[in-house]
């Protein structure tokens, strides 16, 4: 009895069963309870965040289901798209029955016809064709992905990849981890149905002829695993939002709500990507997935991430950085250089003294000798020999030189004394510059071969792509980018016309025009956009 205690007092745990001391017996009775067992706490079920400017991504899901229908393939003109935002916002200022039947965000409804078209031009550009599932990525609001983001994803499904067709499945999709979203628990089909099943509505939002085929219970919300909070919670320490801060109980219910609704929209945001990819029922085109967030502030490095998806290595694009590795490049050329040079040399002098300790020998040799060659006509190598005319014996020229050393041996020993002379840190010695270049690759790639700028410059834009006269010049783009090639080739540097410096090409001329005249490369942030439009209207009619 005391050990029962003992631990119910330690443990900390009340003792729910009867304890029952008859005399000296003492048992518990476990069919008998002295206060009801607590029931478990009711799931929390969670709705995505309802925000003035920003879309949810089950709005950008109906999107994507009318976009699907008028361009497939993704590419729809630049008026088409503007007509159909119109439409949408229209369509929200004449419903105006609760967040159940809008389709675009509340602020939306405060653009005029003419201010759709003027965010479309600021996202887009001027161009006459635009890929709407571009304009879903800058509405889902997602981190720009990095580099090493990219490759990171690139890898994860080409292991899942055997053929390499560029494709996986579904539900191999959902369990590889992206940069915005590493949680892969808990994952399944299941997450198809929470974003096409409307459960943001309440029953009383649905259209009458809804309620007949919906279940009431999927509008309620849906159940965040526990797992994928705890992923959420740890993105908002990393941002620097302390979670250690003691909080009152209503604090803390608001901040683990605002964690689950994270958790469900970046769950949704992935479902709708794998959405957006699928090349039939059941596969997805990552590449194409990954590519569409090469953006970057900077759409030089941008267009680098394309590259380094193609190549599957870091590219440089940095100027900085690839000038220094030109300078390596250089100096150690002109070390090989100067090695060679040193090499001759010596070889010359090494000559010079055998041809000197030969002349001296043969002056110092026995007055009064003959020197004659022997040949014999069965072997084709001749020896010099020196015999003595009183006919004692012969001397070997090969025995009068022992000890000395040869030729090649005082030549080793030079370059090793020319060897010390460098430093420690010398990456080379008498390699080849080939075998050096190989080796400093391993790192970013400075090298960028022609036909992979022209598959991914030819995938990204495709517009520039198909021009006769681009940007009137009379030329295509393949044949600028030939141009390019020419105008950056350095024979110094490499004899293949084939290959540019990264750096180089990213900051040339014809490249910088290229990226000023599309948006592909540029992170976009919707919101703010669509803030400036909304603020210059108002300051217009104040």
């Amino acid at each position: 009895m005391i050990k029962v205690f003992c631990f119910a007092i330690e443990e900390e745990k009340p003792i729910q069963e009867e304890l029952v001391l008859d005399g000296e017996n003492f048992y518990v009775s476990p069919n008998v309870l002295m206060f009801p067992t607590k029931p478990e706490p009711t799931p929390t079920l969670t709705r995505e965040t309802v925000k003035p400017s920003l879309f949810t991504i089950s709005q950008l899901g109906r999107l994507m289901n009318v976009f699907r229908i008028i361009a497939p393939s993704g590419t729809l003109p630049e008026r088409s798209l503007v007509y159909v935002l119109q439409d949408m916002i229209s369509y929200n200022k004449e419903e105006e029955d609760g967040f159940g039947s809008m389709l675009v965000p509340t602020c939306w409804q405060l653009l005029r016809s003419c201010d759709v078209s003027k965010l479309v031009e600021n996202i887009f550009g001027r161009c006459e064709y635009v890929d709407w599932r571009e304009f879903l990525i800058y509405a889902m609001d997602l981190p720009t992905a990095t580099q090493e983001d990219i490759l990171s994803a690139r890898n994860r499904f080409r292991t899942l990849d055997s053929e390499l067709q560029e494709t996986v499945t579904k539900d191999q999709y959902r369990f590889v981890p992206l940069w915005f979203f590493k949680y892969t628990d808990d994952i399944s089909s299941d997450v198809e149905h929470i974003l096409f099943d409307d459960f943001q509505r309440t029953f009383e939002e649905l259209f009458a002829e809804e309620k007949d085929f919906v279940n009431p219970e999927k509008l309620l919300g849906t159940i965040i695993p526990e797992k994928a909070m705890d992923y959420v919670r740890s993105l908002r320490i990393n941002r620097g939002i302390n979670d250690d801060v003691l909080l009152e109980d209503e604090e803390e219910k608001i901040m683990v709500q605002r964690d689950a609704e994270e958790a469900l929209r970046l769950m949704l945001a992935k479902e709708l990507l794998c959405q957006m990819y699928l090349i039939d029922r059941y596969s997805v085109n990552y590449t194409a997935l990954l590519l569409a967030f090469c953006k970057d502030e900077d759409p030089r490095v941008g267009l680098g991430k394309a590259l380094s998806l193609a190549i599957g290595t870091e590219v440089c694009t940095d100027f900085e950085e690839g000038e220094k590795y030109v300078e390596k490049i250089l100096e150690e050329k002109r070390y090989i250089a100067q090695l060679e040079s040193t090499r001759q040399l010596l070889r010359e002098e090494a000559i010079q003294v055998a041809k000197e300790i030969t002349n001296f020998l043969v002056e110092s040799a026995v007055a009064g000798v003959t020197i004659t060659e022997e040949t014999n006509e069965y072997t084709l190598p001749r020896r010099l020999i020196i015999q003595k005319i009183d006919g004692s014996g012969e001397i070997d020229i090969s025995e009068l030189l022992h000890g000395i050393p040869n030729m090649e041996q005082i030549f080793d020993s030079t370059v090793d004394k020319s060897n010390d002379l460098r430093t420690s840190s010398s990456i080379i010695t008498l390699e080849s510059y080939q075998e050096f270049e190989e080796r400093i690759e391993r790192g970013p790639v400075y090298w960028l071969p022609f036909h992979v700028c022209m598959a991914v410059l030819s995938a990204t834009l495709p517009w520039h792509a198909s021009q006769p006269d681009l940007f009137q010049t009379k030329k295509s783009l393949r044949q600028l980018l030939r141009d390019v090639y020419d105008d950056l080739y350095d024979e110094e540097l490499s004899n293949d016309k084939d290959l540019v410096l990264s750096h180089r090409f990213l900051n040339h001329d014809f490249v910088t025009e290229l990226l000023e005249s599309t948006s592909k490369f540029v992170v976009k942030h919707l919101g703010n956009l669509l803030s400036e439009i909304i603020t210059e209207e108002r300051e217009r009619n104040l």
